[in-house]
């Protein structure tokens, strides 16, 4: 937010000047948005109340966004001035600096506080959000998960949800190929695959760092890390980095059990 306004906020994103409250600081904002005490209306976006699909970035003004919109549209939720924002956008149409008459200029001014799975947070600027949607978009890799029938539903229905912990803590973690999630999941019988949006990778070594969170990674310019273990293996820390996720094949570990290094032999392709 422009230090020169001192960040009084308007709770919609069109009010005018008179109508915004002397009381809501930009402070008192981002801590209502972390704490989830931000009203009705946002909280039912918060919640993806108003997504239509997964997040992912605009064609327009490549901001994270779950409406539907075409690249016809002026951009995402904040950038069109949607009363119904999603939950990617929401934030930029709660904080917006006291010049702001639309949500598009909420989204150039504001600061947004991005939420990793681990439940660590950073709020960024508009150029470091910016900054890192186009090192998102510069490096993407198809990679694969396996998990058991249950999470791969949960999953295909809601995204992928923080692991309980690993190498590199408690991120989402991928194989470079089907095979090898035979050897790294928890759980079996679905493998799944998904476009991950890497960015910038830490290279880690084979017995990573425990210690790994989403803001700790973000704060040194990092996306994702890269563990080299039986081999390649990926993590990320937000949800947003995950897209098109789809079943890729199935895996009969009972079968396997009498030969547990050839699993290639009991993958079944979808």
């Amino acid at each position: 937010v422009d230090p020169g306004y001192q960040g009084r906020i308007c709770s919609r994103c069109h009010s005018s000047d008179w109508q915004w409250p002397s009381n809501n600081t930009v402070e008192k904002i981002e801590a209502n948005i972390r704490s989830g005490d931000i009203g009705d209306h946002f909280l039912r976006a918060s919640r993806g109340h108003n997504d239509h699909e997964r997040p992912h970035p605009h064609s327009r003004c490549g901001h994270v966004c779950a409406r539907r919109r075409t690249q016809f549209d002026a951009g995402c939720c904040a950038c069109a001035g949607s009363t119904a924002p999603c939950s990617q956008c929401y934030q930029k149409l709660m904080v917006s600096s006291m010049r702001s008459s639309s949500g598009a200029e909420a989204a150039r001014n504001m600061q947004q506080v991005l939420f990793g799975v681990d439940g660590t947070s950073v709020s960024l600027s508009h150029s470091a959000v910016d900054d890192r949607a186009h090192r998102l978009r510069g490096h993407t890799m198809r990679l694969f998960h396996q998990t058991d029938s249950d999470a791969a539903q949960g999953i295909l229905r809601n995204g992928f949800q923080r692991g309980s912990g690993g190498l590199a803590g408690g991120g989402i973690y991928f194989a470079d190929n089907e095979v090898d999630t035979c050897h790294k999941a928890h759980r079996f019988g679905v493998i799944l695959s998904a476009t991950v949006l890497l960015g910038n990778v830490k290279n880690m070594s084979s017995s990573g760092d425990r210690n790994v969170t989403f803001k700790s990674l973000l704060d040194r310019g990092y996306d994702s890390v890269m563990i080299p273990r039986s081999g390649t293996e990926y993590a990320v820390y937000n949800s947003d980095q995950v897209t098109d996720i789809r079943i890729a094949a199935y895996y009969d570990k009972h079968s396997n059990r009498s030969h547990p290094h050839n699993a290639r032999s009991y993958i079944r392709y979808a």
